[in-house]
């Protein structure tokens, strides 16, 4: 048999290419968890620099802000690094696994195909 010669393509990569590796890694669940996980960790980061920009101006407005005033801005600030932590522990561990996953089951996957291809292949190549 004729051996037939490689093609090499340029650009990028396709949606399905991405799809494939989402779809090896993750179930609906996991993905819709990190999906979800990716947002609310971006949220909370993106409205604690909205915070902390609010309290610094409040701060230089007033120098003089009471002490109530003050630790209600630190307290609020507090929690949203908190959840920012837990959310961000979340989100890794969750792309973690997905990739994992992707990774095994894609091994896995490509060394079946490889134990069932023909002995010409390997002849060949």
């Amino acid at each position: 048999p004729r051996i037939q010669e490689e093609n090499r393509e340029v650009g990028s990569i396709g949606g399905h290419v991405y799809y494939e590796y989402f779809k090896a890694g993750a179930g609906p669940i996991l993905f819709t968890i990190t999906l979800f996980s990716t947002l609310i960790s971006h949220s909370i980061l993106h409205y604690s620099d909205i915070w902390l920009t609010k309290w610094t101006d409040k701060n230089q407005i007033a120098s003089a802000i009471d002490h109530d005033t003050q630790n209600y801005y630190v307290y609020i600030y507090s929690g949203l690094i908190g959840a920012l932590f837990v959310t961000a522990l979340m989100r890794s561990t969750t792309w973690f696994m997905m990739c994992m996953r992707a990774s095994v089951n894609l091994h896995n996957s490509i060394f079946s195909r490889l134990l069932r291809a023909p002995i010409a292949v390997f002849d060949n190549n």
